[in-house]
């Protein structure tokens, strides 16, 4: 439904909400500790588990790597070139790009979200975006400001 009035006049109140949540000092995760970068497609068949996990140890989940690749694509639109611009943003993505591209994106996720960590889930329903995670671990580490990392398999 991207492009659709009805889309945007929900992420606009969405955002509205979000807005006044943050100026009211309300979040998910009462004290937060730990603010974290989801790497891969959530486990949605344990996203509550996941969930209650992460309240528990009073960390959040605040953005998503799978999320922007997607999200990030309207850059890549020119309505005079539709069939051009099409193939353009299915080619964007960080499963498609190249790893340095996968790389900078999260790179430029950490230090904008101010995240303490970054989960590099290996997904099982989309294993190109799995690839080069430990590698992807290696590269963050040695280029952002220390941030705490951790790889876990996706059959859980």
């Amino acid at each position: 439904m991207r492009g659709e009035a009805a889309t945007g006049g929900h992420y606009a109140r969405l955002l509205a909400s979000s807005a006044s949540g943050v100026a009211q000092g309300v979040g998910s995760i009462v004290r937060e500790r730990k603010r974290l970068l989801w790497d891969n497609l959530p486990s949605g068949h344990r996203v509550r588990w996941l969930a209650e996990l992460l309240a528990q140890a009073r960390a959040l989940s605040l953005a998503s790597s799978y999320t922007n690749a997607w999200g990030d694509s309207p850059r890549f639109i020119d309505p005079a070139q539709p069939i051009e611009s099409a193939a353009r943003v299915y080619l964007s993505p960080i499963p498609i790009a190249a790893w340095v591209t996968s790389s900078a994106t999260l790179r430029r996720m950490v230090e904008a979200y101010g995240v303490d960590g970054v989960i590099l889930h290996s997904d099982r329903s989309c294993k190109p975006y799995s690839l080069g995670q430990l590698d992807e671990r290696e590269r963050l580490s040695s280029s952002t400001r220390g941030c705490c990392l951790a790889a876990r398999s996706g059959s859980q």
